[in-house]
């Protein structure tokens, strides 16, 4: 689903239990309180892809298998060319992107 957070496009993903509990009992949505990724069913992290590799790019939450699974992660990464994010930079982002969908209700 597209969206706007924090002024950047955005696809969001609409199958994320907010009320689902990780290891340490906080809830998805605590999780994105905090500034960290919500996790899925399987208990694995939701991870955000600069869609084109680059900074300014908009932005779609993924599993794991959908960022770096077999043959997704050279269609989505260009290995041969250096990336122009700042992953330092993009930690900052990434915090605000989840503690703003917290703040929209979880949705």
């Amino acid at each position: 689903m597209e969206s706007e957070i924090n002024g950047k496009k955005c696809l969001i993903r609409d199958d994320i239990d907010w009320e689902q509990k990780d290891a340490m009992g906080r809830t998805n949505k605590e999780r994105a309180q905090q500034g960290l990724s919500p996790i899925n069913k399987e208990g694995k992290v939701i991870e955000l892809h600069h869609i084109g590799q680059h900074a300014g790019s908009p932005l779609a939450e993924l599993k794991t298998e959908e960022h770096r699974g077999k043959g997704n992660d050279a269609v989505l990464h260009n290995k041969s060319k250096e990336t122009e994010i700042d992953r330092q930079v993009f930690q900052t982002e990434r915090a605000g992107h989840w503690q703003a969908r917290a703040n929209e209700g979880g949705n």
